[in-house]
């Protein structure tokens, strides 16, 4: 599955406000290339937080954009993150965060099998300059997942004595609690952090969408609420497939013709996008 004519503009976006490098060009954010050949030192780290230590990642060529993608299996029964590190040995310096600048991760993803849909992602902040590291401030969202490659982003701010960070992947259930009770896969690709030296102007350009619908489940209508001015909503079936398409009165939309079934509703806006799960009842 490859990038979109929209992921594009939202790439285009990003580049516009931040104006800054890609923090991760050169440390395999894209997995285009085996995970030895990274200056010799392997930034992707899987960790049994709790529970079966069966799960793992490798790459995989069903990516979003470029040769290969990460294909990440988290075990029934357990608690893992799979991250990027930047404060273990022989990171020091490599790549450094600038203390009190606001960050956007981007990424791809999406669920290709299981039964836990809730992708929880953390960014850290650390302090290098004692023996050991010690974490200063880290910041958590829950993205929910679809049976396609959608793309998600994370905007945090580091601590005043922050001088590396760590990003990290979490699956969740459906109801945001730990220890899912099957196997799950997923599908991650084109990890990028971008910096931005005026944290204000983030805040100005309003890189996260706030939006919502109600009710839901839904009936035959369904509410858009939105705090900025949307351009357009799309609904996609589980199996990724667009369903229906509104360019123009968003406020009220009709469903009436939608299955049974649980949907994604993607509401979109110059300041960036909120993909949301429906349920047509």
């Amino acid at each position: 599955m490859k990038r979109t004519l929209l992921g594009i503009a939202m790439l285009a976006f990003v580049m516009s406000v931040f104006g800054q490098a890609n923090l991760l060009d050169g440390w395999n954010g894209t997995f285009d290339q085996p995970f030895d050949t990274v200056d010799n030192l392997n930034p992707w780290r899987y960790f049994d937080v709790g529970g079966p230590g069966t799960g793992g990642f490798e790459l995989s060529d069903d990516s979003y954009e470029g040769a290969g993608a990460m294909k990440v299996v988290y075990p029934a029964g357990g608690v893992t993150d799979m991250g990027f590190d930047t404060w273990v040995p022989g990171w020091d310096g490599k790549i450094a965060v600038q203390p009190d600048c606001t960050y956007i991760v981007k990424f791809a993803a999406y669920l290709v099998e299981g039964g836990a849909p809730i992708l929880h992602t953390t960014l850290g902040w650390f302090d290098n300059s004692g023996e050991t590291p010690a974490v200063v401030g880290e910041t958590s969202v829950q993205h929910t997942l679809g049976g396609f490659y959608q793309e998600y982003e994370h905007v945090g701010v580091a601590a005043s004595d922050a001088t590396s960070f760590w990003f990290g992947f979490r699956l969740l259930n459906e109801d945001g609690s730990r220890w899912p009770a099957e196997d799950n896969t997923i599908m991650i690709d084109e990890v990028q952090v971008w910096e931005n030296k005026d944290a204000t102007a983030i805040g100005e350009k309003a890189v996260n969408l706030v939006a919502s619908f109600y009710p839901n489940p839904a009936g035959d209508m369904i509410r858009i609420k939105s705090e900025t001015i949307l351009t357009g909503v799309t609904i996609f079936n589980v199996a990724g497939q667009m369903v229906k398409e509104v360019s123009e009165n968003f406020e009220s939309i009709n469903v009436e013709d939608l299955s049974t079934g649980m949907y994604f509703i993607k509401m979109d806006a110059e300041s960036g996008s909120s993909t949301q799960k429906m349920i047509k009842k």
